[in-house]
């Protein structure tokens, strides 16, 4: 079993138990963090957007409107709402001829819409739209053709199909939330870092991840730094503390930690990567094994870390 325990002033304060499994190339489980753990079901959440770009990025439109790899990385991404990231949202929507009032996943807390964390997510959809013609006031509905393509890819990627096995409900953003079980997230990670040809544009986008790790997130969160620790990896987070991993032989990781805690995502997601992949030697991941945990005026008042017990 894995744990991620905090410790404030030294003292334990409370746990948090982690899920997850390990493919093999051709799909079989390998590793599991606790049996049955690969048959558990979760959301994807953000962790289905690489998968939700790559038909857009077969249908052409990324070269439709001059568009290149760092687009296609924050389109990816769950960006931090900085400046750069927000710079490439908005051309994105412009090389499509759209203004950023297109762009409606509400606001997270980071500034609003352009700002939001899923908005690079959102403009790609809406530039696939314009390419396509389809209408884009009402790209958020169920059945409109671009969520009707993202979701089948998602059913590609995770060998799911939707209504057996893939199971559809909203995400906070608006887009559609894709609930499948750990070992098919952890499948398509590895057919995402591998170049994987039964879903076109894919490759590209493990490409532009790989190249621009920080634009998928930024420097220090757990996504983005095992990406720029390993650059055969391809790694991303979703939300309720899941992240996926895919390494270029095609073998796939997939973790989540159960309540769903965020601050588990970097101790838990570089613990199950030390133990799979034999990254302990990476000295750069050292500050995601144990972050500090703060009190409201930025002190350092404890610490959190992952914990592995028989």
């Amino acid at each position: 079993m894995l744990y991620v325990d905090t410790f404030r002033a030294g003292y334990h304060e409370s746990e948090h138990r982690v899920w997850g499994c390990r493919v093999d190339p051709t799909g079989t489980v390998v590793d599991e963090i606790s049996p049955g753990d690969a048959g558990r079901r979760i959301f994807l959440r953000s962790a289905a957007k690489p998968f939700q770009a790559a038909p857009a990025i077969a249908a052409g439109v990324l070269e439709r409107f001059g568009l290149v790899d760092r687009h296609l990385a924050v389109a990816v991404g769950s960006h931090c709402g900085t400046e750069p990231h927000v710079t490439l949202v908005r051309e994105i929507l412009a090389a499509a001829g759209l203004d950023d009032s297109a762009v409606t996943p509400g606001d997270d807390g980071q500034g609003g819409p352009l700002q939001h964390q899923c908005s690079g997510n959102h403009a790609l959809a809406l530039a696939w739209c314009a390419a396509e013609s389809w209408p884009t006031a009402n790209y958020l509905d169920a059945d409109h053709p671009v969520q009707l393509a993202m979701n089948a890819a998602v059913s590609a990627a995770t060998g799911e199909a939707i209504g057996d096995g893939l199971d559809l409900a909203p995400d906070n953003c608006g887009m559609t939330s894709h609930r499948v079980t750990l070992r098919a997230m952890a499948v398509a990670y590895g057919r995402l870092a591998s170049n994987w040809p039964g879903l076109a544009g894919l490759a590209r986008v493990a490409h532009a991840m790989r190249s621009h790790p920080d634009l998928v997130r930024r420097r220090g969160e757990v996504d983005t730094e095992l990406m720029c620790a390993d650059g055969s990896v391809v790694a991303k987070v979703g939300a309720e503390a899941a992240i996926g991993i895919g390494t270029r032989d095609g073998s796939g990781i997939a973790v989540r930690t159960g309540d769903g805690a965020p601050r588990t995502w970097s101790p838990a997601g570089v613990a199950v990567s030390d133990r799979w992949l034999g990254e302990g030697r990476r000295r750069s991941l050292d500050p995601l094994r144990r972050p500090p945990l703060f009190d409201a005026k930025g002190a350092v008042i404890g610490h959190i870390e992952a914990r592995w017990s028989d």
